[in-house]
């Protein structure tokens, strides 16, 4: 009986599947949901914290190679979970001697990457997927919620966020800044990537729901949307305007001794990734991050 009942749901879900593939998929919010340009995020946050950070696509090609993710060199594009992990990796500077973290990493190859073309000292893997504390292919795991990471004050030099920044329900976004400032050193550097800077301040699932965290933020139900994620991300997304950035995270980031930027990524000076090529909704271009650094103790007394 019970080999019978996992059939039929295995057929319902891909029939789904398949009227998904029908129908279209991220129907609604690439409908509703409009990223914004430079020059609207100029006029409206102070123009020396907006930066271009550019690279070549040969240093992009060369790095992927290096780094060993094998997986990604297949493509005829540039995916842009490799342009994440790329570009996160040289806005962090990493050196020599450094300890890592990549928090929300889930399973993701990132520190194996970091490993590979630098020299780092520790690396550490935390997501809410694993618990206790535990050590893997010479990289400490650390289970948990993000707004609560098992590690001592001031004891890493750098921080990784990839694609799960959106992902963190309720006051969870404002709670990381604040960890991230706990966690780093003086002096250390974070960078949340992608960051979604929309003309709307969105809450999205692809799950029937009826209340929001966020009274001031506006409710898109796509079923078809691939931005929410599955279950180990919620089926949701937050998709920030400027003033709801501001609020929940620039200004809490100042609060706790956080110098921030946001720097739009390009390669050869074109804005990427392409959405055509690759899966998702618009929003995801163009590619910008949020680099968040450690404010050095001031010896004055």
């Amino acid at each position: 009986m019970m080999i019978e009942v996992d059939f039929v749901r295995q057929l319902i879900k891909k029939f789904k599947s398949q009227i998904k593939n029908i129908r279209g998929w991220n129907v609604k919010i690439d409908r509703e949901c409009y990223p914004i340009s430079d020059e609207t995020l100029k006029k409206e946050l102070p123009e020396q914290k907006l930066k271009k950070f550019d690279l070549s696509e040969e240093e992009f090609w060369n790095w992927l190679k290096v780094s060993g993710l094998e997986e990604f060199i297949g493509y005829s594009y540039l995916h842009k979970k490799a342009l994440e992990f790329f570009f996160s990796s040289h806005l962090l500077d990493i050196r020599d001697k450094d300890i890592v973290l990549d928090i929300a990493g889930g399973k993701s190859n990132y520190l194996l990457a970091v490993k590979r073309t630098f020299s780092p000292s520790k690396l550490i893997l935390q997501d809410h997927i694993y618990e206790g504390i535990k050590e893997s292919n010479d990289i400490l795991i650390v289970g948990g919620d993000v707004s609560n990471i098992l590690l001592p004050d001031m004891s890493v030099h750098k921080i990784a966020c990839h694609h799960a920044f959106e992902h963190f329900k309720g006051n969870t976004d404002s709670e990381c800044i604040k960890e991230i400032s706990r966690l780093l050193k003086p002096g250390g550097k974070a960078v949340i990537i992608p960051i979604f800077i929309s003309k709307d301040y969105i809450e999205c699932y692809n799950i029937k729901v009826k209340k929001k965290f966020d009274n001031n933020a506006k409710l898109i139900v796509d079923k078809t949307a691939s931005l929410p994620g599955g279950s180990d991300d919620g089926h949701f997304a937050r998709i920030y305007n400027i003033r709801a950035l501001y609020h929940r995270v620039l200004v809490i980031a100042e609060k706790f001794a956080l110098n921030w930027s946001i720097a739009t990524c390009t390669l050869d000076h074109k804005l990427l990734p392409d959405m055509n090529k690759n899966f998702g909704a618009k929003i995801n271009y163009p590619l910008r991050a949020l680099v968040l650094i450690k404010k050095e103790v001031s010896n004055a007394k």
